[in-house]
């Protein structure tokens, strides 16, 4: 069975390896599209400096990892939801429903009238 003292890291690890995780494969993206994966080459070689350099400080520095690991979260917060779809229909999607549902409506009451 799972000890409860367990619980909290492995959520929080697994929340964090999935931000990084969509973090990189974003970046990836943008490179690729944006230099035809020329930058590629470069970015994994930095992607390989940060892993050591993250390692590095966790065992040396946990306080200052626990600070660029508060920063990461903050920035991918600020970034990503806003860049993400939103579920269901967009305003414009809406008021356009609500405008021929009037128009409906007028042409139904009009007819009512007449008849």
């Amino acid at each position: 069975m799972l000890e409860s003292s367990l619980l909290l890291p492995i959520i929080f690890g697994g929340t964090l390896a999935g931000m990084v995780h969509t973090t990189k494969a974003a970046t990836r993206l943008a490179s690729t599209a944006s230099t035809a994966g020329i930058a590629n080459v470069g970015i994994s070689i930095a992607e390989d400096v940060t892993v050591v350099v993250a390692t590095l400080l966790s065992l040396f520095a946990p306080i200052v990892m626990v600070v660029v690991v508060e920063v990461f979260a903050i920035i991918f917060l600020a970034v990503v939801p806003p860049a993400l779809p939103r579920a269901g229909p967009r305003p414009a999607e809406i008021e356009g429903e609500e405008q021929s549902q009037r128009s409906s409506l007028t042409l139904n009451h009009g007819l009512g009238k007449r008849a």
